[in-house]
This record gives C-alpha cells, structure tokens and sequence, in this order.
C-alpha cells in the first residue's frame, strides 16, 4: 500500500531532528508509525515543513514539496492535525483520513465542508469527537484511537 502521510506544522529542520527536536504525538504519528509500515512492506512518504527532506533508516521519504502529492498515485493520505485551503484536492489519492490528534483550533480546517472529503477522522477521546463534531457537522464516519495508542 502507498502511504502520504501530510504535516506541515512540525517545525523540523531537518529528518533528524525527528529523534532530537520532535514533540510528544508528532513522534509517534509522523516516525515510529511510518517508519513500522515501511518495514511492514509498504511504501510510505510524509509530505511536510521540513527543510531538509531526506529518507529515514526505515526507507521513509520526507520531502516539503507540495508537488509530491500530485506526482503519484497513493491509497491512503493521512492528514495529521490539519489540511490545506483546499483539501489538497489535486492529491491523487484513493482514501482521505484526517487524524485530529488535538481539540480543533483555528488553522486545522481553513473551511468546514473540507471535512466532507475525508473517509474517515480519526479521534483520540470521546470528548474531542464531541467537540470536533461541535464545530464540523460534515464529519462523517470516524474512528477512535484512545490517546493515540492502539
């Protein structure tokens, strides 16, 4: 399966920082998880802020080029936090999944109805899919990851 897991607030300079400068969720979502589907034999990039791209030693690509989304074809696109003003649209995708990791705040969805791209959201607490529901009606089937560990 073909992975493009999306981040644009990390802050990182560069894939190293991922083991020194990284925060709390972020290391969990955007390293351990990408880095334990490459080794189970899928092909997984993160499309983020990061100024220097590169690969990790688990053959995960990172890159900052919002290009990377369009140049192929991927299954699943996870979008971590937040999303584009248009829903990265013209990412050629087969499945959409936002993954909220926090209680929404401005910036995470810059419109409301981009949620209705989404196949799924994912959830860490009933009371952050309560509150998301709150502010985004559309949201349509979810899923709940308690702290986001499963």
């Amino acid at each position: 399966m073909k992975l493009l897991f999306f981040d644009i607030s990390t802050g990182l300079k560069s894939i190293s920082d991922l083991k020194t400068g990284a925060r709390g969720g972020m290391i969990s979502s955007l390293f351990i998880l990408t880095d334990l589907l490459s080794r189970m034999g899928h092909v997984v990039s993160v499309l983020s802020d990061v100024k220097v791209g590169g690969r990790t030693e688990a053959g995960v690509y990172w890159g900052s080029s919002p290009e990377m989304a369009e140049a192929e074809d991927w299954d699943v696109l996870i979008c971590n936090r937040t999303t584009t003003e248009d829903g990265l649209a013209h990412a050629r995708v087969k499945k959409r999944v936002l993954w909220t990791h926090d209680l929404p705040h401005s910036g995470f969805i810059p419109h409301p109805n981009i949620v209705k791209a989404f196949h799924r959201v994912v959830f860490m607490s009933r009371y952050a899919e309560r509150v998301w529901r709150a502010f985004y009606p559309a949201i349509s089937k979810s899923v709940l990851i308690p702290n986001g560990v499963a």
